[in-house]
């Protein structure tokens, strides 16, 4: 009996190995992950800076890492706890292959990267003073608008190299609309370095991350415009279309804009204009009210046509004498005239001799020869001149 115990416990302590190896090779098996897209730290870029150097936008700077372990310990891991980097610390100028290194929890190891290596171009360091703008987020509120806004510091030094400063318009305050109240408000910005398009520049540094923008909620009111248009445009050109707004969307506090009820623009000269285009208005408005923001840039915006010109030859049969007196008859000499006819392009090729008219008027004329101007039209046509502009007109007595 003594015997077949022992047997026993030796199978049970088999058993139970025999289940443990499973539980561990089964329940808790070696399992792999791939997290994608992990961005690329720079480690130690002061000591370029210190060395007056800086890293060039290198493109894409991230990679995917796979890692495995156990099924339990990949299961906790979240992609922040994976940390990539490269160190800066002995780059030089010019280009440089830097290797890529990858930090992972204890317990766990990085089976693949996507790449081991990284290129990066370091340049001289320059810097630039930009302006600081206040940009507003989120929904406007009907019938309100920020109005007048100022940031201190208004500008700010931008360092990097010079091929990302140069692509810096300005340094971007992003503020809350709802922040701002009808009493002046000044709250603390963060500061982002943009192109023209609004959109982020990277691998640039500013003096500093913040900046305080003061500024107040205005009312918006949409009053009368009125426009003086003067002039016209020059030879060679026509107005295909001319759009003068009659009305101006303006800000301010309402008890001012409550008086306001119209404004005025400054005269528009369209003498000097040769190109299709808008014109925008300097209008005059009263102190502590501005053009809200959707009508800012209000013009006038003028569509030309570049005019053709074509030579018609007529003569003295063409003209007819109009407002002869009693009594009297009207002769042309004999003669050609010469007619330019200038229109837009389109119209030009549809107009023949035939559709143009020239007459003398004979008002108040008595027997003789008279020298009278020739007046000369044709529809749709911008403009006609006829050469020599006066015929020589004998009326007698009939």
């Amino acid at each position: 009996m003594f015997r077949n115990n022992k047997v026993n416990m030796v199978i049970s302590v088999l058993v139970a190995i025999i289940l443990w190896a499973y539980v561990v090779g089964q329940v808790n098996p070696e399992t792999q992950q791939k997290y994608e897209n992990i961005t690329v730290q720079i480690k130690n870029e002061n000591v370029l800076r210190n060395q007056g150097l800086a890293i060039e936008d290198p493109g894409d700077m991230t990679v995917d890492v796979t890692i495995s372990g156990t099924r339990r310990a990949v299961k906790k891991v979240v992609k922040s706890d994976i940390k990539v980097s490269i160190d800066a610390a002995d780059l030089s100028k010019g280009d440089n292959t830097v290797d890529v290194k990858v930090t992972v929890p204890s317990g766990i190891s990085v089976s693949k990267v996507s790449r081991d290596t990284i290129d990066v171009r370091v340049a001289d360091l320059v810097s630039r003073t930009k302006t600081v703008k206040a940009k507003f987020t989120g929904k406007k509120t009907d019938g309100t608008e920020v109005g007048e806004v100022t940031a201190d510091p208004k500008t700010v030094e931008v360092s990097g190299t010079e091929a990302q400063v140069s692509k810096v318009s300005y340094v971007k305050a992003s503020v809350k609309r709802s922040d701002i109240k009808e009493k002046e408000t000044t709250v603390s910005a963060g500061l982002t370095a943009v192109d023209a398009d609004g959109n982020e520049v990277n691998y640039v540094r500013l003096s500093q991350n913040t900046a305080d923008v003061t500024a107040t909620l205005e009312s918006t009111k949409t009053v009368s415009l009125k426009v003086n248009v003067t002039g016209s445009v020059p030879d060679g050109y026509e107005i295909k279309s001319k759009d003068v707004p009659d009305s101006v969307k303006i800000k301010g506090r309402k008890s001012v804009l409550s008086k306001i009820d119209s404004v005025t623009a400054a005269d528009v000269s369209l003498s000097n204009v040769t190109s299709s285009r808008t014109i925008k208005l300097s209008i005059e408005l009263p102190a502590g009210v501005s053009l809200a923001d959707s009508d800012a840039d209000i013009g006038i915006r003028i569509t030309l046509n570049a005019l053709k010109s074509n030579t018609f030859t007529l003569d003295e049969s063409d003209i007819t004498a109009s407002n002869i007196g009693d009594g009297l008859d009207a002769k042309i000499s004999n003669g050609s005239f010469k007619v330019t006819v200038s229109a837009s392009e389109n119209i030009l090729s549809d107009i023949t001799s035939g559709d143009i008219k020239l007459t003398v008027d004979c008002s108040g004329l008595t027997k003789g020869k008279h020298k009278v101007k020739i007046d000369a039209s044709v529809a749709k046509a911008a403009s006609v001149t006829v050469s020599p502009a006066k015929a020589t007109v004998t009326l007698s007595e009939n």
